[in-house]
């Protein structure tokens, strides 16, 4: 009975186990050139993951001075030439303000209910000859929006350092996203400036923190092993 037990348990960890963590997309344009769209981008889990990325729409609102930056080169001074890199220049002294909003879809391919706990940003900023800006210079707001249970809510990240490299933490823990098997969600980012130093702004990656929801499978064996336990006191 002991060893029931322990088999039960056991598989109960294995089926929560396989998708609990921390997932990476790494992001991709085959696209260098003037005229980037979200059909040329691309993410790459690591063959393990529960969860798809596709790209869905890329909306660019600019005033002035906008379309400057560099794509084609493959020199070392050059940033990230692969990664995705929209061509607005945010906030650069213009009216409307330089943003741009990226939209994706991040679907749940495991057999059993995710929830999304937290999404990192890897992005980086960059001036219009595509070199890394000097530290402290360029800054920009990262806000993330969603529908959930068909409530909307907004992360915003204000004020990162865009920089060379930086990290954009979005917590949802408060808000978290359950997709059962097969659900998906859609997520719009926008990066965007208050002030009027602009900047470039591109994005390496996302990072999905997991945590694997109860299903009906893992409940059942649970409740099978509670129910071995006390049989073996009685």
């Amino acid at each position: 009975m002991k060893k029931t037990i322990i088999t039960l348990m056991a598989l109960a960890g294995v089926v929560m186990g396989d998708t609990e963590g921390d997932w990476k997309a790494t992001f991709a344009t085959s696209d260098k050139s003037y005229s980037q769209t979200a059909a040329k981008y691309t993410a790459t889990f690591d063959i393990e993951a529960p969860l798809t990325l596709k790209f869905t729409d890329l909306a660019i609102t600019a005033g002035t001075d906008s379309t400057n930056g560099t794509y084609s080169g493959t020199g070392d001074n050059e940033l990230n030439p692969t990664s995705i890199r929209p061509n607005v220049n945010i906030c650069k002294d213009s009216t409307p303000s330089n943003t741009y909003t990226l939209s994706f879809c991040v679907e749940n391919k495991s057999q059993m209910s995710l929830a999304i706990a937290n999404i990192t940003l890897d992005a980086f900023g960059y001036n219009s000859t595509g070199i890394a800006h000097t530290a402290g210079t360029p800054k920009a707001n990262f806000s993330l929006a969603y529908t959930l249970n068909e409530n909307p809510f907004t992360i915003t990240a204000n004020e990162i350092n865009v920089y060379s490299d930086a990290t954009v933490n979005f917590d949802l823990e408060n808000n978290a996203i359950t997709l059962g098997a097969g659900e998906e969600v859609t997520f719009f980012l926008t990066v965007s400036r208050n002030d009027g130093n602009g900047s470039f702004v591109g994005l390496k990656s996302a990072t999905f923190k997991v945590v694997p929801e109860p299903t009906t499978t893992t409940l059942s064996l649970l409740a099978m092993a509670g129910l071995a336990a006390r049989r073996r006191r009685k």
